[in-house]
């Protein structure tokens, strides 16, 4: 699996889309290229800031996987039973052939962030493999190298 770099063209348009404060996918989402991951994350006394609130909204969208009851299996196929279900979220930042993330975050009026995150090129697509099971760099493309347990592209 490729390590995932952070980009910033795509942090500027989750937070373009966090400022709306809009609780809804953005246009991004429904493009060829890009999955987007949304949460609202209440403001408390331990989750204070945009970091802070990012970060529960990514460990939100990864625990999906120990706590869904629509399994992905051991093939790990993304199907269209898991459409619309919490696993989505999980299998969005687990999509093996998604290199770049970034993401953005805004204090709406409700007193809650709104986080979003993009990844791109766009994975969660029905009938296809998250990832390839196996070990740790068992299969990683030309021109990058393993730095365990990911590949890594210089």
């Amino acid at each position: 699996m490729v390590q995932l770099k952070y980009d910033c063209d795509l942090e500027k348009a989750a937070k373009a889309h966090a400022d709306t404060c809009s609780f809804a996918y953005s246009s991004a989402a429904s493009s060829a290229s890009t999955s987007e991951n949304i949460a609202t994350i209440p403001k408390t006394s331990t989750v204070v800031n945009r970091v802070d609130a990012t970060s529960e909204a990514i460990k939100s969208w990864w625990k999906n996987v120990r706590t869904e009851t629509v399994n992905i299996g051991m093939l790990v196929t993304f199907k269209q039973k898991h459409v619309g279900y919490p696993i989505e979220s999980f299998i969005k930042m687990a999509w093996a052939k998604s290199t770049k993330f970034g993401c953005g975050a805004k204090l709406c009026s409700n007193n809650n962030f709104f986080v979003v995150c993009q990844y791109t090129p766009k994975g969660a697509i029905v009938n296809q493999v998250v990832y390839q099971t196996g070990g740790p760099c068992a299969a990683c493309p030309a021109a990058s190298s393993c730095v365990s347990p990911l590949c890594v592209y210089a």
